[in-house]
């Protein structure tokens, strides 16, 4: 039965993908069918293998050991590591190890002879040895690397002069295995009694040397793990059944097990993975360690090789671990075109890993069934980001490519038995486990887990006497309980329409701070937001009055932009924009979300100050790649429309303070397909876009975003690549009082199963909000303003004769350094750096070089917090150089 709808898991079950996208589970019917498999004792293997098939215990030096080949296949000796060991005088440590080497075919036997012995025995010899050989009471043991293949004596045991049983002993006799023993004793400590398998022939008896018949039935052909995965996506063998030989079972779960190859066997083809599933549907009856022979059908689960089926599996001995994958900066690769292997992280499909440097790059998924399921994650110390392109492989010439992030992959933390974790984006780890494959996704399935969680939620800083606060939050689908009449909303129970909106009220007092003005998006209509406002006040009536403003739109899907506007602000008016627009390709609207301008004056800091603020929710980028261009087009389309209201309102209010903002569903830099963001801020390169507009706007708007650090500009995770969907774009007239701008953390990197616990603001919606500070009390900069406008530099001096003055600024065109002259425009006194040194020790640093022996104050300021460093140069000292690289412990 497939289970359709909204997101749902049947537990046990198996994963397929709706055309949607949407993930679905099906109950798997073969872990309903499928017996619990029971290890088999270890003494004898059911398998085929080499065995010992005769053991001459002659006069004198007249010793040798025939090595028989049941197998379809012959055999490498040396290439696989056989050997032989001789135990002496009960002890338990070989004193010969003679290392094989030849090739024994199947049918065939292979002749272990000492170099003194007759010419009889020679004549019949593979290869000759003059390491000592055995007495009667003398321990032999056939080894394939570390594994016990076959033993004849026992190990550890003084049986006295021989072996004996029956009739049969071991000393000064020729035994011959017998026909119908098809497979070898692998535990060399148990009980040996020859006369069970062995027959008894008279001393120095060589004529069955060299030849061994058996009535065996034909034993299936072996094949390796890398054979069965192939270099394909899909192994060559889907659908057949084969027989897995003496593999390691390196991890076990509770439906399953993974096996590899041991590191002798390795094909070291790096297209080839040497691990692989084995689904028995039930807990396994075997450990990691276990060395282990496997037959059953090989089947592409969803794309996951594994064996499944009626697998019959036996436990030949124990064998090391092979060696891990190690996963780092490189692995597996970031840089597609440089890939670690043909089809990576195919080819790693089921193999060990190790990750001994991890970071969570996107929270927990939840399902009805797993609420706190798998993360994304990256094998080093830095989460994955969006990068400016069209996806890899883009579409070439001068349009920019991003290369999607093929470092992360997902990590599941109790697929395994492990206990489960819940950890935020930014946690790091280390872990060591085999690598799964599920729901379209490649995971690290740990069997060893260590995982620091990040710190969340992180507020925003209070707000500064006098400071206005303008703040924006998608508020993702929040409709009430409530069947509008003729309406298509989704309607919600009273009980989780409560939930929601106590949820939100704690993340826009805790995380936000309560902003003056807060925009917002993703509302049903006014009556919701005025509840949002009316719980507000109820957590919080001394901070939390809020009025509600909004005009219905246009959006299919029944959500609005709209305002919560506090006590400290009075509001002036409230127009929407392009309400009627049309979309020029079909003649529908334009606008789904109409833009909505708030004209507003700030009260609280004793004056009256005039601002705007508009709030935008523009077109997603769903169907962005769509042959037919219509999603590229009306998202240029509405850029273009809005950049002409912010150039309109510039012209008509130059010196009124405008802020831009709101979901953009765009990025800071172009997506390779449309620049939204800066063709509403007037910066857009035409060559790095496939569609572009003309520029509206002049003077820029400048995107307040970028003043943060390269890791705090995201807002949105989607398929683990942390992103920026919004932004707050301020005009030239609001420049001068701008004075920070932070996100508030707890949304975007939360774990989703968050969403449902009203007694904390974690994951209130899916997108984090952020908040501008704006003092319109503070004077503006008196200089240069520096790295992304953030630090205002501003010089004093004072000559011999008592003159004063302030350091005026030379037009430069760099962002991080600018140029002051002191008495005359020609003559420049002082070349002032401020750079970003966050991701070297931390810090924001000042350097500065001048020509000059007056004295002067050089003062540099964070606008982003009020912290100020100066540098005093006394009257006649020739200037030296600051080079201060712990100016601002500021960052980001």
């Amino acid at each position: 039965m497939l289970y359709t709808g909204t997101m749902s898991e049947i537990p046990g079950g198996k994963a397929v993908q709706e055309p949607s996208g949407r993930t679905v589970r099906l109950l798997s019917v073969v872990s309903l069918l499928v017996p619990i498999l029971a290890a088999a004792p270890p003494a004898r293997a059911a398998a085929a293998e080499l065995i010992l098939s005769e053991y001459v215990e002659g006069s004198s030096n007249n010793k040798a050991i025939e090595i028989y080949n049941p197998t379809p296949a012959a055999i490498d000796l040396a290439a696989e590591s056989y050997e032989l060991r001789f135990y002496f005088n009960a002890n338990t440590t070989a004193e010969t190890i003679i290392p094989l080497s030849g090739t024994v075919a199947s049918g065939d036997v292979f002749v272990v002879a000492d170099e003194d012995a007759t010419q009889a025995i020679l004549d019949a010899a593979d290869q000759i040895s003059g390491q000592n050989f055995f007495n009667g009471n003398d321990a032999a043991v056939l080894r394939k690397g570390p594994a016990v293949i076959d033993s004849f004596g026992r190990v550890g045991e003084d049986p006295g002069s021989q072996w004996s049983g029956n009739g049969v002993g071991t000393r000064d006799q020729t035994l011959r295995r017998k026909a119908d023993v098809c497979a070898g004793d692998r535990d060399p400590s148990d009980d040996f009694d020859p006369s069970e398998e062995w027959d008894e022939y008279p001393q120095n008896t060589f004529s069955g040397l060299g030849a061994h018949s058996d009535t065996c039935a034909p034993q299936p052909p072996s094949t390796e793990i890398f054979d069965v995965q192939g270099s394909g996506t899909a192994s060559p063998f889907d659908g057949q059944t084969v027989t897995l030989r003496n593999n390691v079972v390196t991890a076990v779960g509770p439906e399953g097990f993974f096996i590899q190859t041991p590191e002798a066997r390795d094909d070291h083809d790096p297209d080839t993975s040497n691990g692989l599933y084995v689904y028995t549907g039930s807990a396994p009856s075997v450990s990691a360690g276990d060395l282990v022979d496997v037959t059953g059908e090989v089947d592409e689960f969803f794309d996951f090789t594994e064996i499944t089926g009626a697998a019959t599996v036996t436990v030949v001995g124990t064998h090391p671990l092979p060696p891990a994958v190690v996963f780092d900066a490189t692995t597996p690769s970031p840089d597609p075109e440089d890939p670690g292997c043909a089809l990576e992280p195919e080819c790693y499909e089921g193999m060990r890993i190790s990750v001994p440097q991890g970071t969570v790059s996107a929270p927990n998924l939840s399902f009805s069934g797993d609420p706190i399921a798998e993360l994304a994650v990256v094998a080093g110390p830095t989460r994955a980001f969006r990068e400016p392109g069209i996806a890899y492989p883009g579409l070439g010439g001068t349009l920019p490519t991003w290369d999607g992030n093929p470092e992360i992959f997902e990590l599941d933390p109790d697929r395994l038995g492990l206990p489960n974790r819940s950890a935020a984006s930014g946690s790091v780890f280390t872990a060591a486990g085999v690598l799964g494959f599920e729901f379209g996704d490649y995971e690290l399935w740990p069997t060893e887990l260590d995982l620091t969680p990040a710190t969340l939620p992180r507020p925003v800083r209070p707000r500064a006497d006098g400071e206005l606060t303008v703040g924006s939050l998608n508020l993702f689908q929040l409709f009430d309980h409530v069947d509008d009449p003729g309406s298509d909303d989704e309607v919600v129970g009273e009980e989780e329409y409560a939930q929601r909106l106590a949820k939100l009220s704690r993340s826009i007092r805790e995380v936000l701070g309560t902003p003056d003005v807060l925009a917002v998006q993703e509302v049903e209509n006014l009556a919701v937001l005025e509840d949002l406002a009316d719980r507000i006040r109820d957590d919080d009536g001394k901070n939390g009055a809020y009025s509600a403003h909004l005009i219905e739109g246009n959006d299919i899907g029944g959500i609005d932009v709209g305002f919560l506007v506090s006590e400290r602000v009075r509001v002036d008016a409230v127009t929407q924009f392009g309400a009627g627009e049309l979309f020029p390709d079909d003649g529908s609207l334009l606008h789904d979300r109409p833009p909505l301008l708030l004209e507003a004056t700030f009260l609280g800091d004793g004056g009256d100050f005039p601002f705007a603020v508009m709030v935008n929710h523009t077109r997603s980028r769903i169907g962005i790649e769509d042959a037919d261009g219509r999603v590229r087009r009306k998202r240029l389309e509405q850029a273009q429309s809005i950049a002409e209201k912010v150039q309109t309102f510039q012209t008509q209010h130059p010196a009124t303070a405008l802020v831009v903002l709101g979901d953009f569903n765009a990025f800071s830099f172009t997506d390779g397909y449309v620049d939204v963001v800066g063709q509403i801020a007037g910066d857009v390169d035409p060559a790095e876009n496939l569609l572009s507009g003309p520029d509206l706007v002049a003077p820029n708007l400048t995107n307040e975003v970028l003043r943060l650090g390269a890791g705090e500009r995201y807002s949105y995770i989607y398929e683990g690549s942390a992103q920026l969907l919004d932004h707050a774009l301020t005009s030239q007239a609001a420049a001068p009082w701008v004075s920070g701008f932070a996100f508030g953390r707890g949304n975007a990197d939360a774990p989703r199963h968050w969403l449902d616990d009203a007694t904390t603001a974690l994951r209130a919606s899916d997108h984090d909000g952020f908040v501008l500070y704006l003092a319109p009390g503070a004077p503006p900069c008196d200089g240069l303003l520096l790295n992304r406008d953030r630090f205002c530099v501003e010089v004093a001096w004072r000559d011999f004769q008592g003159n004063t003055g302030a350091g005026r600024v030379v037009p430069f065109g760099s962002d991080d350094s600018g140029l002051f002259w002191f008495f005359a425009p020609d003559n420049w006194e002082m070349l002032v750096k401020v750079l970003d040194g966050c991701g070297v020790n931390d810090r924001y640093w000042v350097f500065a070089a001048a020509t000059t022996n007056v004295e002067y104050t050089l003062r540099v300021t964070d606008t982003a917090n009020g912290v100020l460093e100066e540098y005093f140069n006394p009257l006649g000292t020739a200037s030296p150089a600051i080079t201060d690289t712990g100016a601002f412990a500021t960052c980001p």
